[in-house]
C-alpha cells in the first residue's frame, strides 16, 4: 500500500511538472451553476484557473478561462458533460503592451458604432483588450442610449496626437462622446 500512495504521489508530481497554459473558450444556456461547473472540471484533473472573463447576455453566458493544467483534453471533456460547447487553444504569452488606453462612447444609438470604433483603432494599429456596450432607454423616453467601454493595446508605438483627431472627428460625424483616457505609452527607441 505504500508502494502505490508513493507511485502516486510521484505521478502527481510528474503531472504538476508537465503543466501548460490553455485557453478554453464556453458558451451555452445560462444556469445556475454554470460557473461551478466548469471550474469544478478543471479542478478535477489538477488545474488552476489563472484568469477568466464571464459574460452573459440574452439567456446565454460565454467564458474564456487561462487555465494551467497537464489534461486539457480531458478537462474540456468534462465541461462539456455540463451542456458547454468549449474549444481549446494555445495560450499566447502577454506582454506588456507598448501602448494602453481606455475610450468609452456614450450618446443617441445608432447603427455601426462598433463598427466605427473598430475602424477607428485598427487605422492606428490598436486592438480590443476588452469591449463592453450596451443599450438602453433613454431617462425620459425617446431614443435609446448607447455606451461603450474599451480597453485598447498595441504592441508599437502609436501616434496618440493622429489617434485624438480621429476619435474627435468620429466623434463629430456620429454625434456622439467620446473620451479617450489612461493613455500609457512605454518609451520607445527608434533605433533598435
Amino acid at each position: 500500500q505504500l508502494r502505490a500512495t508513493f507511485a502516486a504521489q510521484s505521478r502527481a508530481g510528474h503531472s504538476r511538472a508537465e503543466q501548460s497554459r490553455a485557453t478554453f473558450t464556453a458558451h451555452g444556456s445560462d444556469r445556475v451553476g454554470a460557473v461551478k461547473d466548469l471550474v469544478t472540471a478543471v479542478s478535477k484533473y489538477g488545474g488552476n484557473v489563472e484568469s477568466t472573463d464571464w459574460v452573459k447576455a440574452g439567456g446565454q453566458y460565454a467564458c474564456v478561462f487561462v487555465v494551467q493544467a497537464s489534461d486539457h483534453r480531458a478537462i474540456a471533456d468534462e465541461m462539456r458533460l455540463s451542456g458547454a460547447r468549449v474549444t481549446v487553444s494555445t495560450t499566447k504569452a502577454m506582454e506588456n503592451p507598448v501602448f494602453s488606453a481606455k475610450l468609452h462612447i456614450a450618446g443617441g444609438d445608432t447603427t455601426d458604432i462598433i463598427y466605427e470604433a473598430a475602424t477607428c483603432v485598427l487605422r492606428h494599429g490598436i486592438q480590443f483588450d476588452r469591449l463592453t456596450s450596451s443599450s438602453r432607454p433613454a431617462p425620459h423616453g425617446g431614443a435609446e442610449v448607447f455606451e461603450m467601454h474599451a480597453s485598447l493595446f498595441a504592441d508599437d508605438v502609436v501616434d496618440v496626437d493622429a489617434l485624438r483627431d480621429s476619435v474627435e472627428d468620429m466623434e463629430d460625424r456620429l454625434q456622439v462622446d467620446m473620451t479617450l483616457c489612461d493613455v500609457l505609452q512605454s518609451p520607445h527607441d527608434p533605433t533598435i
